[in-house]
């Protein structure tokens, strides 16, 4: 171990991995496995023909009023959110709120792409877009995906005022996944997923 090919008889391809129960007790040897499920995936994509790239990502700077407007009356449209934050610490009362941001997939005749929308301090302050972003999370057709969003829940009470949803939250369905510790913060998610640079250095 580990195996550089596949071993294919008979038309069946055989990948010999972990048994569950030795990595329970090897926990350093889960990379390893997670290495060989995503094998997996790969040869019935070879087999399907299909290859796997990441859609392109677009980022828009809401950064006027009229287009402030316009990203959130898109977003409104959305049936699922990706949610995030970006603050000056990780004390809610201390700290200053820098950003929210939202993310969703757009699938049209041009293919897929993410497209981001992200939202500066200066609109925090303002009654009008306090009501806004109330409103997009008041949405009951809407799903709010997070990373931690128990942690960025508290940021919108205590800066915005608002409470939000949280319909599905990353980090704790990796945690459920793989309980070992340092690895479910978005940089090595990112790394491991993605491939990005550590972008912190």
């Amino acid at each position: 171990y580990p195996f550089d090919e596949d071993w294919e008889r008979g038309g069946v391809y055989v990948l010999p991995s972990f048994h569950p129960a030795f990595l329970l007790r090897s926990p350093d040897n889960y990379p390893d496995a997670v290495r060989d499920f995503k094998r997996i995936g790969a040869l019935l994509r070879q087999e399907a023909g299909v290859q796997r790239e990441l859609p392109p990502v677009e980022i828009w700077d809401a950064t006027w009023f009229r287009e402030t407007h316009a990203a959130l009356d898109l977003l409104e449209q959305q049936s699922i959110l990706a949610c995030d934050i970006e603050s000056t610490r990780l004390d809610v009362i201390r700290g200053r709120l820098l950003t929210l941001a939202y993310a969703y997939v757009d699938r049209s005749i041009h293919g897929e792409r993410v497209k981001a929308v992200v939202f500066g301090d200066t609109w925090f302050r303002h009654a009008w877009f306090q009501d806004r972003i109330a409103a997009l999370h008041s949405q009951t057709d809407l799903r709010f995906v997070w990373w931690h969003g128990k942690f960025d829940r508290k940021w919108y009470k205590h800066h915005l005022g608002v409470e939000v949803r949280i319909d599905g939250d990353g980090m704790l369905a990796h945690v459920a996944l793989d309980s070992r510790r340092g690895i479910h913060g978005l940089k090595e998610r990112a790394s491991d997923a993605l491939g990005a640079p550590d972008y912190e250095h």
